[in-house]
C-alpha cells in the first residue's frame, strides 16, 4: 500500500494547479465553441477548423481562411447568430482567463509550476 505522503504522489498544491490549468482550458474551448456555433457544426469540427485555420494563418494563407468562413456563413444563413450564445461564450472565455490568472497567482506565491 502506498502512503499518502509518498514522493511519487503529487502534493495538493500541484493537483490544484493542474486542476486550474485544465479548467481554464475547458472554459476557453467551450467559450470559443459557443461563440462560433454558426460556423462549426460540432465542437470537434470547430476545434479542427480552429487548428487548421491557425496553421493557414501562420503559413501566410489567412485569405483562404477568411474566404472559407465567409462562404460558410452564407451557406448557413438559416442559422441565425444568437446574441445569447455569443454572450455566454464570452463569459466562458472571461471565466477561463480568470481561472488562468488564479493559477498564475497561486504558482507565483507558492513557488509551484
Amino acid at each position: 500500500m502506498i502512503a499518502l505522503s509518498s514522493p511519487h504522489l503529487p502534493d495538493s498544491m500541484t493537483l490544484l494547479i493542474a486542476a486550474l490549468d485544465s479548467l481554464s482550458a475547458i472554459l476557453g474551448m467551450a467559450g470559443t465553441y459557443f461563440m462560433s456555433k454558426r460556423y462549426a457544426k460540432t465542437f470537434f469540427s470547430g476545434v479542427l477548423f480552429a487548428l487548421l485555420g491557425l496553421l493557414y494563418y501562420l503559413g501566410g494563407k489567412g485569405d483562404k481562411v477568411r474566404k472559407f468562413y465567409s462562404a460558410e456563413s452564407r451557406s448557413n444563413e438559416e442559422i441565425k447568430d444568437s446574441p445569447a450564445d455569443m454572450a455566454f461564450g464570452l463569459s466562458l472565455l472571461f471565466a477561463g482567463f480568470l481561472v488562468a490568472l488564479a493559477r498564475i497567482l497561486l504558482s507565483t506565491f507558492f513557488g509551484k509550476t
